[in-house]
């Protein structure tokens, strides 16, 4: 009779411990490839395209709360592909991205230098709309490649049928940077959100805003 108290005490205290375990300790990485809220949270920000052979490289950014484990998802760029976790980390440790966590990459090829565009998805379902994660395009109103599965999943324009936002051409030497403000996220992003300035590898930081009131006299 003990022993079936004792084993009903045991399987009550597991019980209480599994029910009180929090779920973020259950889950706490979101696995790669499954497309959750959490994964639109991945941004491209900034983009070096008018390097030498092999000195190209992307800036990508956790824009949100959740680690995300990013090392299965892939770039697409002009129907080029290659898969993140087997280019070479230029800052970062890993592709567990942790919240706010930036790192840059070896591009697996070099981009074009004049008229290109450049996806991120997370799978190698490159024509769906589901697997994308962010996208820009630059140098051309043309579709360089993915432009249209960009527009279908509402992070690019398209401002009249077959013309496309693009993001003027880097000088050489300059990257494509992201300003952060009012896209990303899977938000539409607009090609007015980049810029092309020197090079800033690994300091993106989203901008915050504060909002003044003016003061009311109490007089």
């Amino acid at each position: 009779m003990k022993q079936i108290i004792f084993v009903r005490l045991l399987l009550l205290a597991f019980l209480l411990l599994v029910q009180g375990t929090p779920a973020a300790s259950i889950a706490a990485v979101q696995p790669s490839g499954n497309l959750s809220q959490a994964n639109t949270d991945i941004a491209i920000t900034e983009v070096f395209y008018r390097g030498g052979t092999g000195e190209d490289w992307v800036e990508i950014t956790n824009l949100g709360s959740e680690t995300i484990d990013i090392s299965n998802w892939w770039f697409c760029s002009k129907f080029s592909y290659g898969q993140l976790s087997t280019m070479t980390l230029l800052v970062g440790d890993d592709f567990v991205m942790l919240p706010g966590e930036v790192i840059a990459v070896q591009t697996w090829k070099d981009l074009h230098d004049i008229i290109a565009d450049l996806g991120l998805y997370s799978t190698n379902s490159f024509s769906s709309s589901d697997a994308m994660v962010d996208y820009v395009q630059w140098g051309t109103d043309a579709n360089p490649g993915r432009g249209n599965v960009a527009v279908s999943k509402g992070i690019w324009r398209e401002p009249m049928p077959g013309v496309y936002d693009f993001v003027p051409t880097a000088a050489e030497g300059q990257s494509a940077q992201w300003s952060g403000i009012n896209s990303g996220g899977g938000l539409l992003t607009h090609a007015s959100d980049w810029a092309n300035a020197a090079p800033s590898q690994g300091t993106f930081e989203k901008p915050t805003f504060q909002i003044y009131l003016p003061q009311v006299s109490k007089s």
